[in-house]
């Protein structure tokens, strides 16, 4: 994993550029109804509480030898896989209130910045093309 030094702290790219394409997303999702940015939010928080404390579940033993872990470590791909599953379920219940278009344009623009960040730092000069391009797409398409 890549990580940016700022003094005596090293933060991982790939957090660094989730954050930037959560705010993203959000400042262009501004003008989807209520009900909807606020299922977002609550979907994206309860994603991020399973992927984090999915390291209880599966590392245990760990976790109770010492508590502070919990900070460094996550649940890994097992953590992503139950957050996920998590997630489609509160989808599938609140599939009447969601506004599908607004949910599918936050969700890629999240993965279009993410990787346009991710790969900036990884210099992968043609695939953060194909991001930008992507994403000029994306947002020509949503202002017509």
């Amino acid at each position: 994993m890549t990580y940016l030094s700022l003094g005596q702290v090293n933060i991982p790219i790939a957090w660094l550029a989730f954050v930037i394409a959560i705010l993203y997303s959000d400042f262009r999702n501004r003008h989807a109804d209520g009900a909807t940015n606020k299922l977002i939010e609550h979907l994206l928080y309860t994603y991020i509480f399973i992927w984090k404390f999915s390291y209880i579940i599966f590392s245990g033993s760990d976790f109770f030898q010492a508590p502070l872990s919990l900070i460094y470590f996550d649940g890994g791909l097992k953590g992503h896989l139950s957050a996920l599953v998590a997630v489609a379920f509160l989808l599938y219940r609140k599939r009447k209130v969601f506004d599908w278009e607004a949910g599918w344009m936050y969700w890629v623009r999240l993965a279009a910045v993410y990787q346009l960040i991710f790969y900036s730092f990884q210099e992968q000069w043609f695939v953060v093309g194909m991001w930008i391009f992507t994403l000029i797409l994306i947002e020509r398409i949503k202002s017509q």
